[in-house]
């Protein structure tokens, strides 16, 4: 299972209201594609995420510039 947080600069996961993905399964070889949902990130803010299995998930994140 995946957690995924949209965190505003200085915080962190341990707050789990900025919780945007919340125990997402994905199964062994699979994909899961976020396309339709748009975040605008101030200077500073990041994305990040937690595995039940650490070490197993690869994240591509992709943006577009100002």
């Amino acid at each position: 299972s995946l957690n995924v947080y949209a965190l505003p600069n200085g915080h962190t996961v341990a707050n789990a209201s900025y919780q945007i993905y919340a125990n997402l399964q994905i199964t062994s070889s699979d994909t899961y594609v976020v396309d339709m949902e748009k975040l605008v990130l101030a200077s500073g803010d990041k994305i990040a995420a937690s595995a039940s299995n650490a070490g197993v998930v690869t994240a591509t994140v992709s943006y577009v510039g100002a």
